[in-house]
């Protein structure tokens, strides 16, 4: 019984430190803060796409729908003022655009 049990906690310590390593098996450093993490869900168009992205020219008026961190990277779900055209999208794809003002929004 003991050693069933040993060997249950040996088995789960390996799986959960496979969970902690990168794909090549060196441990994962810490994630990110995306670089547009504040206007992730934000209504407007606080973005600018800096390339085409999917069917989004470059140029256009973006909002972050949601983001997620993969491969090393944050990849942005981005949606146009249309509403209908939504691709994905990297930081170095996205700029703000140049009416915004980031920051705390002011208490009415």
């Amino acid at each position: 019984m003991r050693v069933s049990w040993i060997l249950a906690v040996l088995v789960v310590g390996v799986a959960l430190t496979g969970c902690l390593t990168d794909g090549d098996g060196t441990p994962g450093g810490p994630t990110p803060a995306p670089e547009f993490g504040e206007w992730i869900g934000m209504t407007g168009y606080p973005l600018v796409t800096t390339e085409q992205v999917g069917d989004i020219a470059a140029g256009a008026r973006v909002r972050v729908s949601h983001a997620e961190f993969r491969d090393n990277a944050w990849i942005y779900t981005v949606v146009a003022e249309d509403e209908v055209t939504i691709a994905e999208a990297t930081d170095a794809q996205l700029e703000l655009s140049p009416d915004v003002t980031p920051g705390p929004t002011p208490a009415s």
